[in-house]
């Protein structure tokens, strides 16, 4: 790559590292497209995504929070194809438990997190 830019068929796209574009520092509301034909339409603070934004990604769209460039909190990832979903918390941009699953065929999985305390 040349610069802090890249050219990718005429639109400027800027080198992505964990999440962070690399010599850019975005903060408010954007759209971008990213690499590998995922576009991310939301919050940014410092380079990061951070706040309300949701990113198309091949067969999958995720709505909701954002951390630190991760998905975090709540969302919701739905495949564009078919009726698969995740509606629940999300933690460093992983499921995190409490939610629900709902499979292509239609098949439902309530997950909940069970905190064990031994005394």
């Amino acid at each position: 790559m040349n610069g802090p830019m890249s050219k990718d068929k005429g639109v400027k796209v800027p080198p992505v590292k964990n999440n962070v574009m690399a010599n850019v520092k975005r903060n408010g509301s954007e759209t971008n497209l990213l690499l590998l034909g995922s576009t991310f339409e939301g919050q940014w603070q410092n380079g990061k995504r951070h706040g309300l934004g949701v990113e198309y990604r091949g067969r999958w769209t995720y709505r909701g929070e954002w951390t630190q460039g991760f998905k975090g909190r709540y969302g919701v990832r739905q495949a564009t194809a078919s009726s698969a979903k995740y509606e629940g918390t999300w933690a460093n941009g992983l499921q995190d438990g409490y939610g629900s699953e709902t499979y292509a065929d239609g098949g439902k999985t309530r997950l909940l997190k069970i905190y064990l305390i031994i005394k």
